[in-house]
């Protein structure tokens, strides 16, 4: 038996939340994040690279900045256990955070 303080997540409506999420820590409009975007640049380990915060059109280029705000995001809005360790290359593109939130929680 479901537990009906629990809403059941839907895709659709993760897919909806993520981008919505991440539009605000981008300071993006939510119509500009694809599922198929790269959380990172391609060339993430050129410390040259590192220093350009600019965003671009196919990718986001994730900070640890950003990491740890989409941490609390994540663990606020959707009450899903981030790990201390947890390996943020793991989010290659943004669908992955889609299917990390319905893996392990539930929306707010």
């Amino acid at each position: 038996m479901t537990n009906p303080d629990q809403e059941t997540m839907l895709r659709p409506t993760v897919e909806a939340a993520v981008i919505d999420v991440l539009a605000m820590i981008f300071e993006m409009e939510p119509e500009d994040i694809r599922l198929d975007m790269r959380m990172y640049r391609s060339d993430l380990a050129n410390p040259d690279t590192i220093a350009e915060f600019e965003k671009s059109g196919d990718a986001l280029e994730v900070d640890s900045l950003d990491a740890l705000e989409l941490t609390f995001v994540l663990e606020g809005h959707f009450h899903v256990g981030v790990p201390e360790e947890i390996d943020y290359s793991r989010f290659k593109v943004v669908s992955d955070i889609v299917d990390f939130v319905m893996e392990r929680g539930r929306m707010s």
